[in-house]
């Protein structure tokens, strides 16, 4: 399988769709990525915003195609103040389900997004999920340790989640990820 990784820098025409596509398919995936059915006017903001963003490389997309079909997006976030310009957040990330299961997809993902970030002077990758969920025992099988807890981080149909919040340096990633 041909894996090819872009790093988007002006996200209009086709990587927006491509964008758009992947929050669509993670709605239908029980909305891991905080929109739920329903809110496309939401996604639509997020999708403006988004687009501000990596146009001000305040934020930087990824977009992983294997042969030709939408495998994973990556969205690497810079913390806006100066005395926290060696931190960046793992915004969003999500793998289409079709692509699930194949070996080194995911973990190929981290390592050219740590890559990233290593270019750009983040040193320490942070991120936040739902607690007992398939992308919260990924992260931490990759090497982040949770600092902290939310007991009402979010709520879905009804039901309220534990939220786990993470970190992990840049050079333990791509030294754990060679």
């Amino acid at each position: 399988m041909n894996i090819e990784k872009i790093w988007v820098d002006v996200l209009d025409g086709e990587y927006l769709e491509d964008v758009k596509l992947m929050l669509t398919l993670s709605i239908e995936d029980d909305g891991v990525l905080g929109f739920s059915s329903g809110e496309e006017e939401l996604i639509d903001q997020y999708l403006e915003s988004l687009k501000s963003e990596v146009k001000q490389n305040k934020s930087f997309l990824l977009l992983a195609k294997a042969d030709d079909e939408n495998a994973y997006m990556v969205v690497l976030k810079r913390r806006p103040f100066p005395n926290m310009k060696h931190q960046g957040e793992l915004a969003k990330a999500f793998v289409n389900p079709k692509f699930r299961g194949i070996t080194g997809l995911v973990k190929g993902g981290l390592k050219e997004a740590s890559l990233k970030a290593k270019d750009v002077g983040i040193e320490k990758i942070l991120l936040d999920v739902r607690e007992g969920s398939r992308p919260a025992a990924l992260w931490q099988a990759f090497g982040f340790n949770t600092y902290g807890i939310m007991e009402d981080y979010s709520r879905s149909n009804g039901n309220v989640y534990r939220g786990l919040f993470m970190d992990a340096t840049v050079t333990d990633l791509l030294e754990k990820h060679k």
